[in-house]
C-alpha cells in the first residue's frame, strides 16, 4: 500500500514538473512574438513612464477538412483578422468593405446626384430598365458612364440617341 502511494506521489511530481516546464516554454514563445511596445509617458495616473507589451505574433490552431489539427502563427499588430482553414487571412479590418448609399434612375439625359458620403472609391451597379424591342437588339445602344468628383456622382451618355435608362444602386468601398 505504501508502495502505491509512493508511486502516485512520484508520478504527481513528474507531471507537475513537466506541466511547469511547458508553461514556461509557452510563455517564452509568446513573449518572443512581442515586438511592439506602447509607452504612456504623459498619463495622469502614473508618474513614471509605463510600457505595455503588445503581441504581434501568437500561436493559433485550426482544423482542416479532414478534422486534423493544424498549428500556425497569426501575425497582427492590432485589429481583427479572419482566417480560412489553411490559415490564410480572408478578412482584415483594414480591408475596404463596401457600403450601400442608395438608388437613382439615370433617365436618358446626362445628370448627377450629390451625397456627402461619396469618395473616389465608389461603385455603381446599373440595371437596365429601358424596354428594347427584340428586333432592335442589333443596333447600338448607349449606357451611361459614371464618375465622381468630390461629393458628386455624375453620369453621361456618349451617343445622342438610343440611350438606355438605368436604375442604379451605388455605394463606396
Amino acid at each position: 500500500m505504501v508502495g502505491y502511494i509512493l508511486i502516485v506521489l512520484v508520478l504527481g511530481i513528474v507531471l507537475f514538473t513537466i506541466k511547469r516546464r511547458k508553461g514556461k516554454s509557452s510563455k517564452t514563445a509568446y513573449s518572443q512574438g512581442i515586438k511592439n511596445a506602447v509607452s504612456q509617458d504623459d498619463n495622469e495616473e502614473t508618474s513614471d513612464s509605463e510600457t505595455v507589451s503588445v503581441p504581434t505574433e501568437f500561436p493559433v490552431y485550426w482544423f482542416d477538412r479532414n478534422g486534423n489539427r493544424v498549428k500556425g502563427v497569426a501575425k497582427m499588430a492590432q485589429g481583427i483578422q479572419v482566417f480560412d482553414e489553411k490559415g490564410n487571412i480572408i478578412l482584415d479590418i483594414t480591408d475596404g468593405l463596401t457600403k450601400y448609399l442608395g438608388t437613382f434612375d439615370t433617365g436618358t439625359e446626362n445628370g448627377s446626384i450629390v451625397n456627402d458620403e461619396l469618395t473616389e472609391h465608389f461603385w455603381v451597379n446599373p440595371i437596365i430598365i429601358t424596354e428594347i424591342e427584340m428586333a432592335d437588339y442589333d443596333h447600338t445602344w448607349h449606357a451611361p458612364k459614371f464618375s465622381v468628383i468630390g461629393n458628386t456622382l455624375s453620369w453621361h451618355f456618349d451617343g445622342d440617341s438610343r440611350r438606355i435608362n438605368c436604375r442604379c444602386y451605388y455605394g463606396v468601398y
